[in-house]
């Protein structure tokens, strides 16, 4: 049986994807039934230590169609039939464990945190992966222009 998601082994996989000077880009979602208000602490801190050269996260979103949808229509959990209110920055179900309202401010306060930190580090991000800028100028670019790859301005999130 494939496993899939061994915490344990991270730190030993993004090591070995860096040492062929490939950037590794991690996905992070947020909302499920066994995520509270540490989730957000735990991943920003998660995000650092892995040394994970770019995060994009989200709010889990239920479309409909999906057995999320089902699920959290017939719990009674569906907030809005807005349909363009479903993207990854809104919530548009009641979570377990924390209020809409605070899942969203979560995702708005991980993206300040790894703003500041990809900021911080640009330059030890660019001299990481020295052979492949100069190889490669539009990722150069892209690095300075974005402080990693994806500066994601909170300013801009509902």
């Amino acid at each position: 049986m494939i496993q899939h998601n061994i915490i344990d082994e991270y730190s030993k996989i993004i090591n070995k994807i860096n040492s062929y000077d490939i950037m590794v880009q991690g996905f992070f979602m947020f909302g499920f039934d066994n995520d509270n208000n540490t989730v957000f602490k735990d991943t920003v801190r998660a995000i650092k230590e892995l040394d994970i050269d770019d995060a994009i996260m989200y709010i889990l979103t239920p479309y409909p169609g999906t057995s999320y949808f089902k699920e959290f229509e017939n719990a009674g959990r569906i907030l809005t039939y807005d349909w363009e209110k479903y993207s990854w920055w809104n919530c548009v179900f009641k979570p377990k464990n924390m209020s809409p309202s605070e899942l969203e401010e979560g995702l708005r306060w991980s993206y300040e945190q790894i703003n500041k930190y990809c900021k911080k580090n640009l330059v030890s991000r660019m001299w990481k992966y020295r052979k492949r800028m100069w190889e490669n100028p539009c990722i150069t670019i892209k690095l300075v222009k974005d402080y990693c790859f994806n500066k994601v301005d909170v300013a801009k999130l509902p």
